[in-house]
């Protein structure tokens, strides 16, 4: 569900407070969250610089916000393309490998469900 980036929510805006981002790092996917206790409760932090909500990081840097521009109340599913160049350049593990990071960074505290339908990555060699 996205939606104008004027509408309330719980915490934000559905659309214009859940942020697509995308980058890459060389960690690893076992090392890309770490538990951290917090007294009996463990919780998961993802290791990468990825930001926080409106702001990139290093290793993930904002793609745009999800808002449509549609009506607050229009749940209707809606197709959202996007293209993106991560800004940083981003040094691979000794094998050559990276880890490509997608996904949303979200101020919105309630249900946002997405469908993922293509990512298409494109490299090139940093000198």
């Amino acid at each position: 569900m996205t939606t104008s980036p004027r509408c309330f929510g719980a915490g934000g805006d559905p659309g214009g407070s859940v942020f697509l981002k995308a980058g890459a790092t060389a960690l690893d996917p076992a090392a890309l969250r770490t538990i951290v206790p917090v007294g009996d409760v463990p919780y998961y932090r993802f290791a990468p610089d990825k930001g926080n909500q409106g702001q990139g990081g290093a290793d993930a840097s904002i793609i745009s916000n999800l808002a449509s521009g549609r009506e607050c109340r229009d749940n209707t599913p809606v197709l959202i393309r996007r293209q993106h160049t991560h800004p940083n350049p981003l040094r691979a593990r000794d094998d050559g490998k990276l880890t490509v990071l997608v996904g949303t960074d979200s101020g919105f505290e309630a249900l946002t469900v997405l469908v993922y339908d293509e990512i298409k990555v494109h490299l090139e060699p940093v000198p």
